[in-house]
């Protein structure tokens, strides 16, 4: 039966304990508004969004080579699951990648269906594993417990504190199961898991592996065919590798992703942050038009510029020549736009322009702007990223701020930078009279607005 127009509809709405005087109240009144105020908290969390708020971040104390557990420091942050529940890790911790035998006890349920973890399957051999962040809670202290009768006597002990805390567990990424990916970038992904043992081919593995994640090959099957529907959505609502996840149930709602990680017979060979952490992002708008509207695009377009950053800093700082590093030998994509720490006055180890696009064909470098710098980043959040396998013109370009003080023109000479952006994007580099500085500008030989 359809309802009539005002009719207040209460099915599965929050219970609150209506309080009255001379109300006898039991444990089960107050649990029920203890659940009532999670519950409203839950929705305040789902619509800020998931992701992580702040800190968190991983990094490898132990990588495991000497053949004893990896163990990973993890900084304090806070984070938001996909049911509205903050998730906070208080204090740095240390966690060795071992099973605990807590993974296999039933906790009391504060968390309702977040409480029992989903199986950690621990490694044994080569693979790409998630480290996923999960609520977790459990009792401390006892308190004496009185019976309901009028002599008070002790009638047994109960806990006096129900906690909530988090926990950590692992989750493989099967190139078997993931579905949004053609056949050859499966092959190309099982052909460099099983190769991975020099630094360029562990570099293109980490690259590849994080735009799994992205899912950026499926994202650009959105300008083959717009209009294609899957289930009445859109197919690529779902786009990536932890869609996948949460597809087969390998990654539950009350869980956060907080790093990837390459684990191979000597240990783990790299950790990746932003491959699979983003900022807090909010339900999607349009189920059918997910590209269009919504904060998901914008917060992964910012996750492939630090992704790129982060990999390319730790690249240059473990590489025996960072002079030597080439795009096509040590990654399958690029960011839209990015940054080069390029060698030169206060910086010894840095990639030579040259040879980093090396086999590309590339504008530039010439002036730009530092002013112009927030207006083209922000442009770049917009665009695909840069897909190596296709002959894509880069523009090279050169902030006057940096460039001057490199050649030691200011009070305080610093390490020379290059910024590369995708040729899809606007020229950003034209000559302004009465703006651009002599000898530090370029003569306006487009016309571009």
């Amino acid at each position: 039966m359809p309802r009539e127009l005002s009719t207040a509809i209460l099915e599965r709405g929050i219970r609150n304990v209506n309080f009255f005087e001379g109300q006898q109240l039991s444990a089960a009144d107050l649990k029920t508004e203890q659940e009532a105020q999670r519950a409203h908290h839950d929705r305040l969390g789902r619509a800020t969004g998931a992701g992580i708020v702040e800190g968190l971040t991983v990094r490898v104390e132990h990588d495991g080579a000497d053949g004893r557990p990896p163990v990973l420091e993890i900084q304090p942050g806070l984070a938001l699951n996909r049911k509205g529940q903050t998730l906070e890790l208080p204090a740095r911790e240390f966690l060795a990648l071992v099973r605990s035998r807590q993974d296999e006890a039933d906790g009391p349920c504060l968390f309702r269906d977040c409480s029992r973890p989903l199986e950690t399957r621990v490694p044994v051999g080569v693979g790409l594993y998630v480290l996923l962040l999960a609520p977790a809670d459990g009792f401390r202290e006892r308190v004496p417990q009185s019976g309901l009768g009028g002599d008070s006597r002790v009638a047994g002990c109960g806990s006096r504190y129900a906690v909530e805390g988090v926990r950590f567990r692992l989750e493989l990424l099967d190139p078997s199961r993931l579905t949004k990916i053609s056949q050859g970038t499966r092959d190309l992904l099982v052909t460099e898991l099983a190769g991975a043992n020099d630094p360029a081919r562990l570099s293109r593995l980490r690259n590849l592996a994080a735009h799994l994640c992205f899912g950026t090959e499926a994202l650009g099957g959105f300008a083959v065919d717009p209009f294609a529907r899957q289930n009445g959505f859109s197919a690529i609502r779902s786009h990536g590798a932890l869609d996948d996840l949460r597809a087969t149930g390998s990654l539950s709602d009350c869980e956060v992703p907080v790093a990837l990680f390459f684990w191979n017979l000597r240990g783990i060979a790299f950790l990746d942050l932003w491959a699979v952490r983003r900022r807090p992002v909010a339900g999607e708008p349009s189920a059918r038009w997910p590209t269009l509207a919504g904060e998901r695009s914008p917060a992964d377009a910012e996750a492939v510029l630090l992704q790129f950053q982060d990999q390319l800093e730790d690249l240059v700082q473990s590489h025996p020549n960072p002079a030597a590093i080439r795009t096509l030998d040590f990654f399958r994509y690029l960011p839209p736009v990015g940054l080069l720490p390029t060698q030169g006055t206060g910086r010894p180890r840095g990639v030579l322009v040259p040879v980093f696009f090396q086999g590309r064909t590339v504008r530039g470098p010439v002036f730009f702007e530092g002013a112009r710098a927030d207006s083209l980043l922000a442009r770049s959040l917009e665009m695909p990223p840069i897909d190596l396998a296709e002959p894509e013109m880069v523009w090279l370009y050169q902030l006057r701020e940096n460039r001057r003080a490199a050649l030691g023109r200011s009070a305080r000479p610093t390490p020379p930078v290059v910024l590369f952006a995708s040729g899809f994007l606007r020229y950003h580099a034209q000559a302004r009279y009465d703006v651009s500085r002599w000898s530090f500008s370029n003569y306006s030989t487009l016309l571009v607005e």
